[in-house]
């Protein structure tokens, strides 16, 4: 994370402290590093303290070397103090200090306390860019061991998509991208996926398409995301574009890319270029699913290509698939309508009782 400027405004709240306010940061450090936890509460209680503490002080403290190397003991301290002298800044410090002490800082597992204390952040400033300045102006503050300021991010960014802030979420995505910082790929995938349930389609596809222009790694779940909010934006060519480049990156994955891309040419009633992705999925080795199979029934059916639709529907049958109940009833609905009504009552008994209820549902054929 690139640092920003060290000189600092008069009044901000890591501004260079004067005498006075180092030794009120001398104070504190005395209480906190040199006298028993049981003692804090008197000492923190007394007027004199209490009314010249400011939150300066309070991330000056977690600067000192012995603060950072003790980030728990810490934690504790400011525990005790009112939430108004825990700046964000402060709680930036300490989730980094944390994040350094731990074995692996780029598992978003790695530190309980960092999480919280960037969930915390996140609850308690005003707009995600604030939250993000914080922590990287924290992290400018002292060297922290290596993928710590990558870890908080990620966690920063989880804490919004926790308080289902998606649009916070991507913010910080955005931002992290501008600093150089890549975020971990699963939550990356995550703010897309957040962003589309939410139907913000444009803001995720704009956000895929910084990844790619600032060359960030994207694996098979995020290039997922980025496929379907191009068929989400009508953009269908350029989701085909977008899974041709990630099987020219080597990345081999499942078979959920692939159906995502089907699913959009079904959904526009273009399902035989849906059969062209099945087809090459099967050439390059990628193992088909039910989902494969049911997305290309159900684009039958919306083109009522019932043969078509019946055909696919066997071949499911014969890997023990089985199509949703919606096809399921346009199929055997169609084949009602076209007095071919053994066929039906054959297809039924394949798909089994449920299929024979929707045969039966709104009295289209008397069951015996």
């Amino acid at each position: 994370m690139p640092p920003p400027p060290r000189r600092h405004p008069a009044g901000h709240t890591n501004a260079a402290p004067t005498t006075s306010d180092s030794g009120m940061v001398k104070l504190l450090a005395d209480i906190l590093h040199h006298t028993a936890p049981s003692t804090w509460p008197s000492a923190l209680a007394s007027p004199l303290l209490r009314s010249r503490l400011a939150p300066a002080h309070v991330s000056s403290l977690l600067l000192l070397p012995a603060s950072l190397s003790r980030p728990d003991l810490s934690r504790r301290f400011l525990l005790l103090l009112p939430p108004e002298l825990v700046s964000p800044v402060s709680l930036s410090l300490l989730a980094l200090s944390f994040l350094s002490s731990s074995p692996s800082p780029s598992s978003s597992a790695s530190s309980p306390h960092a999480a919280s204390l960037l969930l915390s952040l996140a609850k308690s400033t005003t707009s995600a860019s604030s939250s993000f300045s914080s922590l990287s102006h924290a992290n400018s503050l002292a060297t922290f061991r290596p993928g710590a300021a990558t870890a908080a991010t990620t966690l920063l960014a989880s804490s919004y998509l926790r308080l289902r802030r998606a649009r916070d979420a991507a913010a910080v995505l955005r931002l992290s991208l501008s600093s150089g910082i890549a975020m971990k790929q699963y939550t990356t995938s995550q703010i897309l996926f957040a962003l589309i349930k939410i139907r913000q389609f444009a803001l995720a596809r704009e956000l895929f398409d910084e990844m790619l222009g600032t060359g960030v790694r994207v694996d098979e779940y995020v290039y997922t995301a980025g496929i379907r909010a191009y068929c989400e934006t009508n953009n269908l060519d350029g989701a085909r574009d977008l899974l041709a480049r990630m099987e020219s990156k080597g990345i081999k994955g499942s078979a959920v890319p692939y159906n995502v891309l089907m699913y959009g040419f079904c959904k526009n009633n273009r399902v035989h270029e849906a059969v062209e992705v099945k087809n090459g999925m099967v050439e390059r080795g990628v193992t088909t699913d039910e989902v494969t199979y049911r997305t290309l029934v159900y684009g039958f059916c919306r083109t009522d290509e019932l043969e078509m639709a019946l055909e696919t529907t066997d071949d499911m049958l014969r890997l023990g698939f089985v199509p949703s109940e919606a096809s399921c009833s346009i199929m055997l609905d169609g084949l009602r309508k076209r007095g071919h009504v053994e066929e039906a009552f054959r297809l039924a008994c394949h798909l089994g009782w449920e299929a024979l209820t929707v045969l039966a549902d709104g009295k289209r054929l008397a069951v015996n």
